[in-house]
């Protein structure tokens, strides 16, 4: 019976007459901006790896680079060389400074050179690896054929695996059919809002979740609500607030003492022995902040990579888009603004968790009016990348009623959540609690519940 074809890594072929395709040059300028620029390695991530590199140093730069990244912290010439002699390559500190030396502002440009010599050089080793086994007749011609198409198709496609077919996308459709049958699909996060949960299923693995609303209006009051209701490891990165104020509010919501009073005023003690008992209860909930993180959407990318890493986070808040800084010169706000939503957007997918953005929301002219999606600040790319977007308004806070068919319900106390876009669940709005005081968003009273809601039918 023939015996299975070997992988070319393992046939031993003759060497090629020249050096195989490469570009030092072009490696360097590549290396050494990415220890050199914040945030410049997402850009080129998805198009190298450590093989793509031709020089034995230059494999060990990247994947220290790469390693340093997912734990959060920089890749600057001190960390790689650290890091490089824990991973055991003989590096001296002249020849990683040679290479951090080199910059280019062309970092994609650069970045393809290396791929494009790397694919090359794959072509090379697969052609060698057939001509093997053109005369080498103990390997199965089938399974040499269908390695063959596995490593060009993986080489075409930047590094990733072959595309799936629809019977493979089927078949992971029916997985989660019958998940949903017999209760072994991990269900999503819930959010402590029952309309929400009951449509969306909670916050789902994957999405880019968007909540806007007019300053002061409760943003971050119903993402905090949201992540600390679901129960589940998640990152929270205010770029207003210190822990401290985030965990204040977060106490206010659990216990009913105001937030103004935990955090400006001696408290009696029956409110003190209440707080207490909150501290207690909520000392295990497992959110996690770094301080470390400012503005910058690079190193909360990296930090959010840590934390999934190190204690398997399953979602991450960042408070608020508008503020953050995007590591693009040359773009104006909106382009910013879209480029921050889609990395978070594609962070999310990659990883496997959900991503909550908080927006702020144009003026209005006419005070009191409901939000709607054109008035996401800034760029209308944000509402195309997020897989929800969430509008709040609180007709009270105006002084107006709102909109039907919700005209007849008391705004006192009360705020109208306008699930404005969902992604395969659709749109709807439904009236929810609102306590300034905790700054708390829950479940309307009784006689609310069942005409505080409304369905649409777009998708």
């Amino acid at each position: 019976m023939a015996r299975r074809g070997r992988d070319a890594a393992d046939l031993p072929v003759a060497g090629p007459a020249r050096p195989l395709p490469h570009d030092e040059e072009a490696e360097r300028l590549v290396l050494g901006t990415l220890m050199t620029e914040r945030g410049a390695l997402e850009r080129v991530r998805d198009m190298l790896s450590a093989e793509s590199f031709y020089v034995p140093l230059h494999q060990g730069i990247y994947a220290a680079v790469t390693a340093l990244s997912d734990e959060g912290d920089r890749p600057d010439p001190v960390s790689v060389l650290a890091r490089l002699h824990r991973m055991g390559v003989a590096a001296t500190p002249a020849e990683v400074v040679t290479v951090a030396g080199r910059f280019s502002y062309d970092l994609e440009q650069h970045a393809a050179i290396v791929h494009d010599k790397a694919v090359r050089r794959e072509f090379w080793r697969l052609g060698s690896w057939l001509a093997s086994n053109g005369v080498d007749e103990t390997a199965d011609i089938e399974d040499v054929i269908d390695q063959a198409r596995t490593r060009l198709a993986t080489m075409l496609g930047g590094g990733r695996a072959p595309a799936s077919t629809m019977a493979e996308a089927l078949a992971g459709v029916m997985e989660r059919v019958r998940g949903n049958i017999d209760g072994t699909v991990s269900a999503g996060a819930a959010t402590g809002l029952a309309p929400f949960d009951e449509r969306c299923g909670g916050l789902q693995r994957g999405d880019l979740v968007v909540i806007a609303a007019e300053t002061s209006q409760g943003k971050t009051a119903l993402a905090l609500s949201m992540a600390a209701h679901a129960g589940r490891a998640a990152a929270y990165y205010s770029l207003e607030m210190r822990k401290e104020q985030v965990a204040a509010r977060i106490l206010a919501m659990d216990t009913g003492v105001a937030v103004r009073d935990i955090m400006g005023r001696p408290l009696a003690p029956g409110a003190l022995r209440c707080v207490e008992q909150g501290v207690e209860r909520l000392s295990g909930l497992p959110l996690y902040f770094d301080d470390r993180c400012t503005s910058g959407l690079d190193t909360i990318i990296a930090s959010i990579r840590a934390l999934h890493a190190r204690h398997g986070i399953e979602g991450a808040v960042v408070d608020y888009l508008q503020i953050l800084t995007v590591n693009r010169a040359e773009a104006n706000k909106e382009q910013q603004m879209a480029e921050a939503a889609r990395r978070l957007k594609n962070l999310a997918r990659e990883l496997g968790i959900w991503v909550v953005a908080l927006s702020q929301l144009n003026r209005d002219t006419s005070p009191g009016t409901p939000p709607v999606l054109s008035r996401l600040r800034d760029s209308g790319q944000i509402a195309e990348a997020a897989d929800v977007v969430m509008l709040i308004h609180r007709a009270g806070a105006y002084g107006c009623r709102y909109p039907r068919p919700f005209a007849d319900q008391p705004t006192e106390g009360t705020a109208m959540i306008d699930v404005a876009k969902g992604r395969n669940v659709g749109t709807f709005r439904f009236i929810t609690r609102w306590d300034a005081a905790t700054t708390r968003f829950g479940e309307p009273p009784a006689h609310l519940a069942d005409r505080g809601r409304e369905v649409r039918l777009e998708m």
